[in-house]
Formats: C-alpha cells, sequence, structure tokens
C-alpha cells in the first residue's frame, strides 16, 4: 500500500442522528489507505462503543486504523478541531461535519489527485459543496460562487483579489470542502481560539492577507445538510447560538471593519455600513430571542429603512396567503351589499337601511385591510426589484 494515509476528521457534539450517515459516506470512500477520527466535543452521553462496533461492522480493508474519542468536557468547535486534528495520523487530513455527507465515494481520491496537480508549495485545496435540504436530497444551490473561485485560483501569483472578497463578502469559501496537508499545520499552526465556533473565516482571511496558495479541485465533495449552528437555527437562545452571535460580531467588528482598506477607496464606505448594520442585525437577534424589547426598539432605531425593509417582508410572507380571501371579501361586499340588504328585508321585515348600515361600515373594514395588503405586497414585491439591480444602484438607498 504506497498511497499516503488519508486522516479524515468528523467532529459531533450531542445530535447524533446523522452521523451514521456521514460515516457511512466515508466508509464508501474507493482511497485505499483511510484514518477515520470520530470525535466529540464533551457531549453528557456519547455511544462510543456503538460507534466502534459500527465501523468495524462495515469497514473495508481500506480502514486501516480507527480513533473515536471524546474531549475531556465541551470546548467549543475551534478548540475541539485543533485537538482532533493532532490526533491524526496522515499525509492529508479532511474535515467532515457529523451531518454532512461526501459527495460521492471518489471525493479522497480526487482531493489527493488535485494536491498532486497543485503547487509544490501548495497545503490546502477546496472543492467545491452542494447545499443541500435537511434530507440531502434536493440541491439548492452550490456555495462556491464562480467570481470567488476565479479569485482563489490566482493566488498561485496573487491572494489580493481574494482578500478583498473575504472583507467585502464575509465568508464565501467553502469550507465544508476543505483538505489540508499535514504540513499546512506545522506551518500556520492552530485555528485561532479566540473564537469559540468559527474556525473557518479567520483562517480563509489570514491565508488571504499572507498569500498562502490555495488550490480548487473542480469537483463536488460535499453534500451540505440545511441546519446546524450556522443554518436553520430555531426561535430559541442556546449557548451555542449566543457563542456564535459573539464570534459573528467579534469578527465583523476585528477582521471586516478594521481591514476595509483592502478594498477600493469607493467600496470601503458602503462596505462598513453593510457590515454595520449585519452586526446590529445579529444583536437584534439575540435581543429578540433573550425577549429584550428595549434593546430590540434600540437597533431597530439604527437603521430605519433597514427595519422598515424587514418588517415589510415579515409581513409580506404572512400576508401573501391571505391575499385572495381578502380580495374576494372585498369584492362581494362592494357588488352585493345592497341585494343581501334587500334580500333580508323582504325575508323579515325590517327595513333594509339597518342592515345596509351595518354591511357598509364591514366593507370598508375589508377594503381599508385589503388596501394594506395591496400596500405592503407591493412594497415587498418593489424591495425585491430593487435588490436584483446592479450594486452601484443600491447607494441610492
Amino acid at each position: 500500500m504506497n498511497e499516503p494515509l488519508f486522516s479524515v476528521i468528523i467532529l459531533c457534539y450531542r445530535r447524533f442522528e446523522y452521523l451514521y450517515s456521514a460515516i457511512d459516506s466515508l466508509l464508501r470512500q474507493d482511497y485505499p489507505n483511510i484514518e477515520i477520527v470520530v470525535s466529540d466535543d464533551g457531549s453528557e452521553v456519547f455511544p462510543k462503543e456503538q460507534i466502534e462496533a459500527y465501523i468495524r461492522q462495515y469497514k473495508g480493508p481500506n480502514i486501516t486504523r480507527t480513533i473515536v474519542r471524546q474531549q475531556p468536557q465541551n470546548s467549543g468547535t475551534v478548540r475541539h478541531l485543533n485537538d482532533a486534528v493532532q490526533a491524526c495520523s496522515g499525509a492529508y487530513i479532511a474535515l467532515l461535519p457529523a451531518d454532512d455527507n461526501f459527495y460521492d465515494e471518489h471525493v479522497l481520491t480526487s482531493y489527493a489527485q488535485g494536491f498532486a496537480q497543485a503547487p509544490e508549495n501548495c497545503c490546502i485545496e477546496m472543492a467545491q459543496t452542494g447545499m443541500y435540504d435537511e434530507n440531502l436530497e434536493t440541491l439548492d444551490e452550490y456555495y462556491l460562487k464562480p467570481w470567488v473561485q476565479a479569485a482563489m485560483e490566482q493566488t498561485e501569483t496573487d491572494s489580493s483579489a481574494l482578500y478583498a472578497y473575504m472583507i467585502r463578502l464575509g465568508a464565501c469559501l467553502p469550507s465544508p470542502s476543505t483538505c489540508f496537508k499535514r504540513e499546512f499545520f506545522d506551518k500556520f499552526g492552530k485555528f485561532d481560539e479566540d473564537y469559540a465556533l468559527v474556525e473557518d473565516y479567520p483562517a480563509h482571511v489570514r491565508l488571504a492577507k499572507e498569500g498562502w496558495v490555495l488550490h480548487y479541485a473542480n469537483f463536488v465533495a460535499i453534500k451540505h445538510r440545511h441546519g446546524g449552528i450556522s443554518h436553520g437555527q430555531s426561535g430559541t437562545l442556546s449557548r451555542s447560538k449566543k457563542l456564535y452571535a459573539e464570534d459573528s460580531i467579534r469578527m465583523i467588528d476585528e477582521i471586516m471593519l478594521k481591514n476595509l482598506d483592502a478594498l477600493p477607496p469607493e467600496d470601503r464606505a458602503l462596505t462598513a455600513r453593510r457590515r454595520e448594520r449585519e452586526r446590529d442585525w445579529v444583536a437584534f437577534t439575540m435581543a429578540r430571542l433573550e425577549g429584550n424589547r428595549r434593546r430590540m426598539a434600540a437597533l431597530a432605531l439604527r437603521h430605519p429603512a433597514y427595519s422598515l425593509t424587514t418588517v415589510l417582508n415579515l409581513l409580506g410572507g404572512r400576508l401573501r396567503p391571505a391575499w385572495r380571501p381578502v380580495s374576494l371579501a372585498a369584492a362581494f361586499f362592494w357588488l352585493f351589499s345592497d341585494t343581501v340588504a334587500r334580500m333580508f328585508e323582504t325575508l323579515t321585515g325590517w327595513p333594509a337601511v339597518y342592515l345596509s348600515n351595518v354591511l357598509m361600515v364591514v366593507t370598508v373594514c375589508v377594503s381599508i385591510l385589503w388596501a394594506c395588503c395591496a400596500v405592503i405586497l407591493l412594497s415587498q414585491k418593489l424591495l425585491g426589484h430593487i435588490r436584483r439591480f446592479p450594486t452601484e444602484t443600491l447607494r441610492i438607498g
């Protein structure tokens, strides 16, 4: 067996419903020399023996080493990942989140072939990430955009374009589809443990700023499941969400806003406004989950136009299903109120004017409701068209 050992780290914490699916996608790999490292971040209940037994039962001869480990206590994603890397023995190291899957059985082989085609001084490569639904059945989009891919492919000679994208766009590289040579960590060191849950964006900014060569391997490596810390969160506050929000605010303040000089002068003010608005939106979300209405109001008043846009979008989403029945009700009352009043008079002998007055009040109320729905939905549609304009047009707002 001449192929270098390939270590794959699967990080998990508490939720294990998708872990075995991730393991299955690793066991199907056709690379001939694989080390599996399943690492848990201090869950109260961790089925270590069951995981080891599952891998023993279904592994092939290409699985040459297995490590199932657990942190002594919950330490956060960044420190957990740093410790898991130290447990690896492979010449190549790839990361597989416990709720994702490898795209097909050739991913590790494709990574190895990609490094063979990369410049000799390249220690890190990335492939495409497919963003899927919760069942990994429906592809929503591909994460890496063509312009970011082009900037990444230029890093052999110049990383300035990628660095500018990192500051302007934030996290834009396909972190789940990343593979490292072992010597990367010898040169780079550990991921920044000043952050609790976000290891990728601070590292990517440093790579671009320092001029590291990033190789793009042109294949889809990961099926990324909608969910987790940064996707699909529910409306409740948890320690993970709090830490993620704190990491997000720190990245905006300490990385994005402090490195605006990477952008052309005409883009700096606009990017700063967007990042400040994003920071306040994270703080607003946390205040909402905490039930801090005073804090929510203060943050909303700092960005009245953006707050109004957000409210219109929320209202539009709720009013759209009611638009048709409200329209039909308004039309009915305007067209048939007098007819209903006369029929009432014929059947009961009561003067039609009594019911006519009641129906007029109802007609006015339904019409006002219809008008409000129309204004909100039309405003939301107009805002949607504005967002499709070129970026320069948004300066008007």
